[in-house]
């Protein structure tokens, strides 16, 4: 008998074939892309750590930690604002940047500013300026987190996901003092935070151009519950006065300016909640400034040890109902085991078992 060979697949076995390879690709696409997230926060806790180390070798060389912003506004006016980002730069292997930057002050230091303090800063939308002074616009590839997904606009700052840690201190974040790691004007110790290196956050992630609410009152600013629980699908409120150039203006948008709004955050509401500030016409304002990421459930820290740790957002926050205290108070965070990893000298025992 004479076999009968097909030479070609039925309808059905394709069908079936496709199924399959539909149903292998469903399986594996979310293992591929939660292995390459976990690669992507593996390199954002590698630049961190990065900018831990170097935030160490300035106090072991200066004997002090850099300032969130620069000068004094009797002195300096309105370009005091340089970021502590700024001054770390000779100790990430950007000597040369760090110069092109000296090169474009103003005026000279201040004389009680470590010697590569830059006291000046001529910002784009301050002052008159033009948006087009170099080497501002310059961008840092190591302050940007790999995860997330909006790239710097070409006529934009450089901007930075890595944000400094003012603390559970609201009043004036701008200008005032705080119970956090940093603050304007003022160069701290590592000896400073008695609380413990480890205990201590002194960088987070922030989300580039997160959602924020504006033109809060200053009872709600200091009340943080009564805009903690909106709708987070609320967008930022218009600006009756936009700012002069408002592709700078927004969260980590310029990673040279020491302004709260664009290099710092609070201890106050969970990583990924919505940021909210007092702002009218100038961004040198106070506000409760929130820290995220694009990493899933979370952020990664930076504690004062130079250790990388990743917090997740539903951290314990305590009363949001409770006005945050003053710089100067000695008491117990209100705002949980996120508030006491704030604070840098309140005799806290922080929680690690809310720590990945």
């Amino acid at each position: 008998m004479r076999l009968k060979i097909r030479s070609a697949v039925t309808l059905v076995e394709l069908i079936v074939v496709i199924g399959v390879l539909g149903l292998l690709a469903s399986l594996l696409l979310p293992a591929i892309s939660a292995a390459r997230e976990a690669a992507r926060r593996r390199d954002c806790t590698s630049r961190m750590r990065q900018i831990g180390i170097a935030m160490s070798n300035y106090e072991l060389t200066y004997g002090m930690l850099p300032a969130l912003r620069l000068g004094s506004e009797s002195t300096s006016g309105p370009y005091a604002r340089t970021s502590g980002l700024v001054m770390l730069l000779p100790f990430l292997e950007q000597t040369a940047l760090h110069a092109k930057l000296q090169s474009s002050m103003f005026a000279v230091q201040q004389s009680n500013f470590p010697s590569n303090a830059l006291a000046f800063c001529p910002l784009p939308g301050v002052t008159g300026q033009s948006g087009t002074i170099h080497p501002w616009l310059d961008k840092m590839p190591l302050f940007r987190c790999p995860s997330d997904p909006i790239a710097d606009r070409a006529e934009a700052m450089g901007c930075s996901n890595y944000v400094f840690s003012v603390g559970d201190t609201i009043i004036d974040n701008a200008n005032d003092p705080t119970r956090g790691m940093f603050e304007s004007g003022n160069f701290r110790r590592l000896i400073d935070v008695t609380d413990g290196l480890s205990d201590t956050i002194a960088i987070s992630e922030v989300r580039v151009d997160a959602k924020m609410l504006e033109w809060m009152a200053d009872a709600d600013l200091q009340m943080p519950s009564r805009y903690s629980e909106r709708n987070r699908s609320v967008v930022t409120v218009a600006l009756s006065s936009p700012p002069v150039e408002p592709e700078f203006f927004g969260r980590g948008r310029r990673w040279v300016d020491g302004a709260p709004i664009y290099t710092a955050f609070n201890t106050i509401l969970p990583p990924g909640d919505l940021s909210a500030n007092h702002r009218n016409d100038s961004d040198l304002i106070y506000g409760n400034f929130s820290a995220g990421s694009w990493h899933p459930s979370g952020v990664n820290c930076l504690f004062g040890d130079s250790a990388v740790r990743f917090i997740t957002s539903s951290i314990d926050c305590g009363d949001l109902s409770k006005i945050p205290p003053d710089a100067f108070d000695g008491v117990e965070s209100p705002y949980g085991v996120w508030g006491r990893f704030g604070t840098r000298s309140t005799g806290e025992v922080a929680d690690h078992s809310q720590l990945d």
